[in-house]
C-alpha cells in the first residue's frame, strides 16, 4: 500500500532501439541466481497469454517453486480494480464522477469540496494514511470502518482539492466504502459479482490471509545475503480497495486485457479513465504519453511483495509481474522484462 507510480520515461524513450538482450528465460534465471528477485512473469500479446515463467520458491522452508498458478500479494494494482468497479457505477448512474465525498463522510476534511474524481485522480488532498508514521505495524490486525475513516479524518489535508496531484491510498480506501454503500455489500462480495465470477479469475481474492498451503508464496527480503521471510502480514482486508487483492500475475493480466479493452465498462467510460489529468495520472490508472507511445500502468508493495502491471494499447502488449522477493525496482524491471520480449520478438 505504499506509493508506487510508475516511471516509464526511460522505458519510452527505448522502446524501439530493440537493443540486444539475453532471452526471457536467461533474464529470469538470472534474477534468481543473483538474487535479485523471486516470482512470476506473464505477458499477453493480442489479447492470449504468450510467455508465462516463475523462477525462485514460493516457500523456501518447505522448498516450493513457483509456478503459473501461484498467488501473491498485488498491492496498489488493487486500485485499477477498485477504479473499474467506481467507473462502472458512474455507468449505470448510481454515482457522478462530480459528486461530493460530503455525501457519504462529511467529517472528513474538505469532504465538500472533494469530488470523486478528484479520489480517483489523486488530488484529493487528503493525507496519505499510509505515510502515518507507526501505520505499517498498526495495520497488521484487523481494523474496521470506523478506526480506518478515523485515520483519514485524524490526518487532515495537504492542499486544497484539485489544486495538485498527490498520490494517497486514502482516497481508495474511501471508494471502497462509497461502494459498499451504493450497492449494500461488503467491498468483497461487490468485486466477486463484478469482476473475479465475471472474468472468470479462480485465483483472485480480496482480503484473505496468507495461505501457504494453497500455493500461495511467502514473502522476503534480503538479510545478509539469505532470503528471510516476512511472518508479519498485513490485515488485507483493513486496506480495502488500496492494496487488498491478491492474484496471480497471469490473472492480473487477464482483468487488464479485459478492462483495457472495453469488457467491464464502455470505450467512452475507458476513454475517461484512460485520459491523463494533471502528472500522468488518469482515473486509477497512470497514463504516459511521450513521442506517441501511450502506456497505462500501476504498479504495487506491500510486505515484501512488489508487482507492476502495465498495458501498450497500439501494440496490444501487456506484462504483469508478481514478485514476493525483490532487490530490484519494480520499474527498471518491468522496463528490462518488456525490452527483453520485444527484442526477441523482433528476431523471430
Amino acid at each position: 500500500m505504499k506509493k508506487h507510480v510508475l516511471v516509464f520515461i526511460g522505458f519510452v524513450c527505448s522502446f524501439f532501439t530493440y537493443a540486444q538482450h539475453e532471452n526471457l528465460d536467461q533474464l529470469l534465471h538470472s534474477f534468481e541466481v543473483e538474487q535479485k528477485a523471486m516470482g512470476t512473469v506473464s505477458i499477453f500479446q493480442n489479447g492470449n497469454e504468450v510467455y508465462n515463467k516463475s523462477f525462485g520458491k514460493a516457500n523456501l522452508v518447505q522448498d516450493k517453486v513457483a509456478n503459473a498458478n501461484t498467488r501473491y500479494k498485488i498491492g496498489s494494482i488493487s486500485k485499477v480494480f477498485t477504479a473499474s468497479v467506481v467507473l462502472k457505477l458512474i455507468e449505470e448512474q448510481k454515482l457522478e464522477l462530480n459528486t461530493l465525498l460530503s455525501k457519504y463522510f462529511p467529517k472528513v476534511p474538505n469532504s465538500d469540496k472533494i469530488t470523486i474524481k478528484y479520489l480517483l485522480s489523486h488530488q484529493s488532498g487528503l493525507f496519505n494514511i499510509t505515510d502515518e508514521e507507526g501505520f505499517d505495524t498498526w495495520i497488521r490486525k484487523p481494523r474496521n470502518r470506523k478506526e480506518m475513516i478515523g485515520k483519514i479524518i485524524k490526518g487532515g489535508s495537504v492542499f486544497e482539492p484539485g489544486s495538485q496531484t498527490a498520490y494517497s491510498n486514502s482516497n481508495f480506501i474511501l471508494l471502497s466504502y462509497i461502494i459498499e454503500d451504493i450497492e449494500k455489500k461488503s467491498f468483497s462480495k461487490v468485486l466477486n459479482e463484478r469482476v473475479f465470477k465475471p472474468l472468470k479469475l479462480k485465483r483472485t481474492t480480496f482480503g484473505a490471509k496468507l495461505k501457504p498451503k494453497k500455493n500461495e508464496a511467502y514473502s522476503y527480503f534480503l538479510k545478509e545475503n539469505i532470503w528471510t521471510p516476512i511472518y508479519q502480514e498485513t490485515y488485507l482486508k483493513s486496506t480495502m480497495g488500496a492494496g487488498g487483492i491478491t492474484s496471480t500475475a497471469q490473472e492480473v493480466n487477464t482483468f487488464y486485457n479485459a478492462l483495457f479493452n472495453g469488457k467491464i465498462i464502455s470505450n467512452e467510460i475507458l476513454n475517461e479513465m484512460t485520459t491523463p489529468i494533471r502528472n500522468d495520472w488518469g482515473l486509477g490508472i497512470s497514463v504516459i504519453n511521450f513521442n506517441g507511445i501511450t502506456i497505462y500502468g500501476h504498479d504495487g508493495g506491500i510486505d515484501g511483495y512488489q508487482s507492476v502491471a502495465i498495458y501498450l494499447p497500439a501494440q496490444k502488449v501487456s506484462i504483469a509481474f508478481t514478485f514476493n522477493a525483490a532487490t530490484v525496482s519494480a520499474t527498471q524491471t518491468a522496463i528490462q522484462i518488456l525490452q527483453t520480449y520485444l527484442s526477441s520478438s523482433a528476431k523471430k
